[in-house]
């Protein structure tokens, strides 16, 4: 048994911060519109390779499709992940690059990693698997704002009853629409790349990069934007891949060109950390850096929060 309808979803606002919508919402949404929209929700669990998964941390700012479902479903949880997948092989790639799809088994007794990986990758294998135990699944279902799952694991053969539903994040790290079991590959076909660019970001990160021109040192090069009349300031930045990370500043003194530490970066329209200007040192590098590899650093702001950003390492001279 499922639970379609959103009158039975048992929406709640568990997490302290829902953010407004940026702009009205149009009336033309194929999805059903959440008054107030819903934060991001904040759990962890594990993928199916086994390693940790942050939601909040590894999705924040972009477009997310959260589904909570179980691979021995017999055509609620194939049906709603074909249509997305069906969709999103007709969009470009550069459309579609920042969306994420996190599937989150509701069956942790029967859905294996393996048994996930293997059922996700007839849909798409850019699609998410997240595992953990009754009790954390149970609690990433609270705090994004569904009914808890149910199932009868006494019996050999069961099915499990689960909010049929699939929640949408837009870049703004909230929830503005939520989809119901019954809609169809037209739906997502006409919602999905209007979703990818609505409510936006208040602060973007674009560009991202590094070049390593020495065996222990590399720089990184990004744009950050915000939204017209918002205001954040970049408070400090971590990296496992150095080990110190610090936003530095070229100014000539006397006829020399130096570095200087900078300490917070304000924040307001767009600030470009690029050659030759304002840029981030990863010192003390922990590997060699070549060209191909990505650099993940975390960027932390005063109102944004932490952003993860992964950067490509892109030749010296280009």
């Amino acid at each position: 048994m499922q639970l379609t309808r959103i009158g039975m979803l048992g929406l709640v606002a568990l997490v302290a911060c829902t953010a407004p919508a940026s702009k009205p919402v149009p009336a033309a949404w194929r999805g059903e519109v959440l008054t107030p929209p819903r934060a991001r929700p904040s759990f962890v669990l594990q993928t199916t390779e086994g390693e940790r998964f942050d939601f909040l941390r590894e999705t924040s700012a972009r477009t997310t499709l959260l589904f909570f479902g179980y691979t021995s479903c017999p055509d609620i949880c194939p049906v709603h992940l074909a249509n997305i997948a069906a969709v999103l092989r007709k969009l470009p790639a550069q459309k579609v690059r920042d969306v994420r799809v996190i599937f989150v088994t509701t069956d942790p007794k029967r859905d294996t990693p393996l048994r996930i990986r293997s059922w996700l990758d007839q849909f798409d294998r850019s699609f998410v698997g997240l595992v953990g135990s009754a009790a954390e699944v149970a609690a990433a279902q609270r705090a994004a704002g569904i009914e808890v799952a149910v199932g009868d694991t006494s019996k050999a053969e069961y099915s499990v009853a689960h909010a049929a539903v699939l929640l949408a994040y837009s870049r703004d790290d909230s929830a503005h629409l939520v989809y119901p079991f019954g809609v169809r590959q037209e739906d997502w076909a006409t919602d999905l790349p209007r979703l990818i660019n609505a409510w936006p970001a208040a602060l973007d990160v674009r560009n991202a990069y590094v070049v390593a021109p020495a065996p222990d040192v590399a720089a990184l090069y990004l744009d950050l934007v915000a939204q017209s009349g918002t205001y954040d300031t970049l408070l400090r930045i971590t990296t496992d891949a150095a080990r110190s990370a610090r936003v530095h500043e070229n100014e000539t003194r006397g006829g020399l060109v130096v570095m200087r530490p900078v300490g917070v970066v304000p924040v307001r329209d767009t600030v470009r950390l690029a050659r030759g200007g304002m840029h981030v040192m990863l010192d003390g590098l922990r590997r060699p850096l070549t060209v191909g590899d990505t650099v993940e650093v975390m960027l932390v702001f005063s109102k944004a929060g932490a952003r993860l950003v992964r950067a490509p390492v892109r030749p010296v001279i280009e």
